[in-house]
């Protein structure tokens, strides 16, 4: 059904996205209060106020939010995109979910392995401070951390080109995605 809609495959894989996004979100929503629930009772209030007053919290929360998006929109274009390549190569359904399996996790060992080499050999950073009073002077956290996001005493590190990277792999697999169901998938 959704094939046969006169739109563009890049407006599928974007509504497809959306749509996920916001399964995602409302299962988000309904964890986080089943887990205050759960400590209704042993969840002391005045813990909260002092990490509010440590924490800059909206900043933390943007944060977060911002950095699920994108590690969710990354994670279903990886699964579309098996997918539409499985589809595009087999047409025969017992196979085609075998392989999309099997894409998806060369794809994810791809993928990440380039991200890491990115990450180690372009290593400049954005500091993003959270915590307003940092007292643990002289802590190390990171040491030899490849990671796009890293956490440190004072907050959050973020590397410049592993961001840049992500983005732009994300980028490439929504335009491989409607580009595959445009032109090399037949209805």
């Amino acid at each position: 059904m959704t094939f046969t809609l006169p739109v563009s495959g890049n407006k599928i894989v974007g509504s497809k996205i959306i749509v996920s996004l916001m399964w995602f979100a409302a299962a988000s929503v309904l964890g986080i209060v089943i887990f205050m629930l759960i400590l209704k009772g042993d969840l002391d209030l005045n813990i909260i106020s002092e990490i509010r007053d440590e924490v800059n919290l909206f900043q933390a929360i943007m944060l977060g939010i911002i950095v699920s998006i994108v590690l969710t929109v990354k994670f279903l274009s990886m699964v579309y995109f098996s997918i539409t390549i499985s589809k595009v190569a087999f047409k025969k359904k017992r196979i085609g979910k075998a392989l999309s399996f099997i894409l998806f996790i060369i794809l994810n060992a791809g993928i990440s392995y380039i991200e890491y080499l990115v990450v180690k050999y372009i290593p400049y950073m954005i500091n993003i401070e959270l915590i307003r009073d940092v007292q643990y002077i002289g802590m190390n956290i990171i040491q030899r951390n490849y990671g796009v996001i890293q956490g440190s005493a004072q907050g959050v590190q973020m590397n410049v080109a592993g961001t840049i990277y992500s983005i732009l792999i994300l980028i490439i697999l929504f335009v491989g995605i409607g580009y595959l169901i445009d032109n090399k998938i037949d209805l």
